[in-house]
């Protein structure tokens, strides 16, 4: 017998949302073909997608972030500045600490790349969650010409800006975590997307907070510690130790996860595994050649791993 060939066929649309949640739906295709001669079985099926693209940044680049979900979205927005009174300066070595005049603010008032903050909604009485998309500052080089572009002081100045971002998120969790937890304790918040940077580095440690007491079995979440976040990595990792192949980006042959999830406390329990689809990372790092196929392919593939993480107990409604 003719062997059987599947294909499955995704219609996508490419418009925006426009800073704004909207619904829509998708036609996914299903073709069997039982060989030459045989008769196609063509079945469709419609699926309910809502997305918000938050505002884009300020930058030439105008990169936005973006949720896609397929259950309802029940509240939007984006973070462009900083939360108010929040403010990063740098104190003149030499000088009193209590003066005023002897700290320098860094000019940095928002954030580079919006953050996208959305609360979805599933059905059937199920707990909601909050989702806060990032894209923090990249590690590419600020350079200037008047310093003749140095590389150096290009490195540094995007440190600062990706270190006052994480800062200035945190800030923003330390009002949003509480008060998400006054209204509705169950509701959980994640906490995920593009952080330029390791999980054990300084921007995602401020970011998830520092905790009381390591929160387990026998010590519990204290009410200081549930403004925490955990790193899902870190929660694989204690499952299965397969740190090698957990990246999501290359640069100059170092592997790298830059693209992660962090979890409140609601996650912890929930979680069950974590996976990062990067086996096209190499092929896009070793596509040299400059063809209409290469360039298309570029196109259209990201450089970027696929973080994938499963949760258990989710949709149970209560």
């Amino acid at each position: 017998m003719p062997r059987e060939r599947r294909a499955m066929l995704r219609a996508a649309r490419g418009d925006r949302c426009g800073g704004a949640a909207s619904g829509r739906s998708h036609q996914r295709r299903t073709v069997e073909n039982p060989g030459d001669g045989g008769e196609e079985t063509v079945v469709q099926t419609t699926v309910s997608q809502h997305c918000y693209s938050g505002e884009p940044g300020a930058g030439s680049t105008r990169f936005r972030n973006a949720v896609i979900s397929r259950f309802p979205l029940s509240r939007t927005a984006s973070l462009v500045r900083y939360p108010s009174g929040f403010q990063v300066d740098l104190h003149r070595a030499g000088t009193p600490t209590d003066e005023g005049s002897c700290w320098i603010p860094v000019p940095s008032e928002g954030f580079s790349r919006p953050v996208a903050v959305v609360t979805v909604k599933p059905p059937g009485g199920a707990t909601a969650f909050n989702l806060v998309v990032v894209h923090l500052k990249s590690r590419r080089p600020m350079l200037s010409t008047r310093d003749s572009n140095n590389e150096a002081i290009g490195i540094a100045r995007s440190a600062i800006q990706r270190n006052v971002e994480a800062a200035g998120l945190r800030c923003f969790l330390d009002g949003f975590l509480p008060a998400q937890f006054k209204s509705n304790p169950a509701v959980p918040t994640f906490v995920m997307g593009d952080f330029n940077d390791t999980p054990t580095s300084v921007p995602l440690t401020n970011i998830r907070g520092s905790f009381d007491k390591v929160p387990g079995p026998a010590s519990p979440w204290s009410k200081a510690d549930r403004k925490r976040l955990v790193s899902c990595a870190r929660l694989h990792l204690k499952r299965a130790a397969h740190e090698d192949k957990l990246y999501s980006y290359i640069h100059e042959e170092s592997f790298s996860l830059i693209d992660q999830v962090l979890v409140s406390e609601h996650g912890v329990g929930r979680f069950k595994r974590m996976e990062v689809y990067n086996d096209h990372l190499l092929r896009h790092q070793q596509t040299r050649e400059d063809t209409e196929v290469a360039r298309q392919w570029k196109s259209c593939v990201s450089d970027h791993g696929i973080v994938v993480v499963e949760l258990v107990r989710m949709l149970r409604a209560h």
